[in-house]
């Protein structure tokens, strides 16, 4: 995970926000939807908010980082600092569909930390573990709420490690070269190339 800086906000979900009462998300209209999906994914570079996998607007969702079900963030199931492009577009074992309508730990939200990165690594395996200075809540945090470990995760991440050390030992390449043909798992080729 790393930190992001908020989206601007959109027009539409602002005039939605102000003229509606209540939060039922499904009032949305769709193309508004659309567009938030769409600036929350050129803000994150086109990767999941919680996993850095790349996405698209065919294979993610908008993810509400307070659950939009729980009456304490009903408040906050408009927001712009709320939202988050997530993998999965209709269901997934990960990110934020694992985490469902749990809540996760106010240092973990992307938008309100200031370099979440510093917080885990990630072992040759794929594994993402805490680093001994995190919250003590970061395993359970990354393995249980959002299911960052889960197989599928580890086994994409262990591919892409592989091949960045492949490329990086075969080409006459620079590092920040090899970092750009790349777009998921930014952080990890940023920490795989030295560039962190």
């Amino acid at each position: 995970m790393r930190s992001l800086n908020t989206p601007p906000e959109k027009e539409c979900l602002r005039i939605h926000r102000e003229n509606r009462n209540g939060s039922n998300w499904s009032t949305l209209p769709n193309g508004c939807r659309t567009e938030i999906l769409e600036e929350n994914l050129a803000n994150q570079n086109n990767v999941c908010g919680y996993c850095e996998r790349e996405i698209t607007p065919e294979s993610s969702h908008l993810d509400h980082i307070r659950p939009k079900g729980r009456a304490e963030f009903m408040a906050l199931t408009f927001e712009t600092s709320n939202l988050l492009a997530s993998c999965g577009k209709t269901h997934g074992q990960t990110c934020g569909h694992a985490k469902g309508g749990q809540i996760l730990p106010d240092w973990l939200h992307p938008y309100e930390h200031p370099n979440l990165a510093t917080l885990f690594k990630v072992r040759d395996d794929g594994y993402v573990e805490a680093k001994s200075d995190a919250p003590d809540n970061a395993q359970s945090a990354i393995d249980e709420t959002l299911k960052l470990n889960h197989q599928t995760l580890k086994s994409q991440r262990r591919r892409h490690i592989a091949l960045l050390n492949n490329i990086q030992n075969d080409e006459e390449l620079s590092p920040e070269d090899i970092a750009g043909f790349f777009i998921g798992f930014p952080t990890l080729t940023k920490f795989v190339l030295g560039l962190t």
